[in-house]
């Protein structure tokens, strides 16, 4: 029954809820005043089961809700858009966020892309916070933003917890700027490894000196694509998340896209 909660139903329980003397007190009306109670949003009454304390949501509006909480979430796929929605709602199935999911545009176009497959990767194990930290910079020129062309993407190794930052340039000098800012409020890695060189990596090592000189950093290993794996896989899923953002919010503007991502 609550998966088929029509808005024919949800007008029937509120008018029981609301004890309306119409109403015949039949065997669905004691269960109605049971299982449900009515609340006020936005100046709207829903009906809510007191179980869970979460909407019904009606059959009809089942879509526009998951498009929209689907969106929230970043397009991130069935089970974090069913997990959002259930935050809200207590009746809309797994099987109908597939199905939405399944006819989505932008998911689509992320399935379309090819996964490079039969590389070797070696796993590289932390068992400390900041034992070890990645930076790579993902490359925005084609499509600029103002001043910023690129976006500094840093991941804790070990909780795999990334952090974005839009850059104008990828000089040391800036990169090591908006690091410094990063490492302190997240904490400093004792190994910063980059995909970008060890010249990089050192140059961006020395800014850090100048602007912190207590802090001890080490090179990772330059040049070693499977060991910047995890970093790598997550620049894909920020392209596609920010595609998606800026495209259902209708802007290019995507620095300042990246902080809801």
């Amino acid at each position: 029954m609550d998966s088929k909660w029509t808005a024919e139903s949800d007008a029937e329980a509120v008018k029981i809820l609301t004890d309306d003397n119409s109403i015949n007190k039949d065997r669905r009306y004691y269960h109605i005043r049971e299982k449900f109670e009515l609340i006020e949003v936005a100046g709207v009454r829903r009906v809510r089961r007191k179980r869970d304390q979460r909407i019904m949501a009606v059959v009809e509006n089942f879509t526009s809700i998951i498009r929209d909480m689907h969106v929230a979430s970043g397009h991130k796929g069935e089970t974090k858009t069913h997990k959002k929605i259930m935050e809200h709602y207590s009746n809309i199935t797994m099987a109908a966020v597939k199905a939405y999911i399944a006819n989505c545009e932008r998911c689509a176009e992320k399935s379309k892309k090819k996964c490079t497959r039969g590389v070797f990767v070696r796993t590289i194990l932390s068992s400390s916070l900041n034992e070890r930290g990645q930076v790579d910079l993902v490359d925005f020129q084609s499509l600029p933003d103002g001043d910023f062309k690129f976006i500094l993407h840093y991941k804790e190794h070990l909780t795999k917890f990334s952090i974005f930052r839009p850059l104008k340039c990828k000089k040391a000098s800036e990169v090591a700027k908006e690091l410094l800012n990063i490492f302190l409020t997240f904490g400093a890695p004792h190994v910063l490894q980059s995909d970008n060189g060890r010249e990089f990596t050192a140059d961006i090592i020395t800014e850090l000196a100048s602007l912190w000189p207590d802090l001890v950093l080490v090179n990772g290993r330059p040049r070693y694509p499977q060991s910047q794996g995890s970093v790598e896989r997550g620049n894909c899923t920020l392209k596609d998340s920010l595609v998606a953002w800026m495209r259902d919010n209708k802007t290019a503007a995507w620095s300042y896209g990246i902080a809801f991502l």
